[in-house]
């Protein structure tokens, strides 16, 4: 048991916090604005009612993209693995997602299809 007075003393006990945390996780993203061209630019997507940045890194879908085996229209989504880079914030002490990249494009889902996933 630790003594009330020693309570103070317990942030000392973590010596060097991670100050990045990854999180790999399978996302559908509404499609608001896209580019054009390979790159880092990022795309602006709709995650769970919440507006995201992420640039896409899957050199595939960018080849088939390129290739217009892959038409995007404004609503259409794309299912994605989706790497989210959390940085500690020490003014709070908890994890704030910082920065957003898809790593592979799983599934492009048009508009006119989305009504049967919700």
């Amino acid at each position: 048991m630790i003594d009330r007075t020693q309570f103070h003393n317990l942030k000392v006990i973590i010596e060097n916090p991670i100050d990045e945390k990854l999180i790999f996780s399978e996302e559908i993203l509404i499609i608001i604005k896209a580019v054009l061209e390979k790159g880092k630019r990022k795309w602006e997507f709709l995650m769970s009612g919440n507006k995201i940045n992420a640039p896409i890194l899957d050199e595939v879908f960018f080849d088939e993209f390129i290739a217009h085996k892959i038409t995007i229209a404004p609503g259409d989504a794309l299912k994605v693995k989706l790497l989210t880079i959390r940085k500690l914030d020490p003014n709070i002490n908890l994890y704030v997602n910082h920065k957003y990249e898809i790593i592979e494009v799983l599934e492009h889902i048009p508009k006119s299809e989305q009504l049967d996933l919700i």
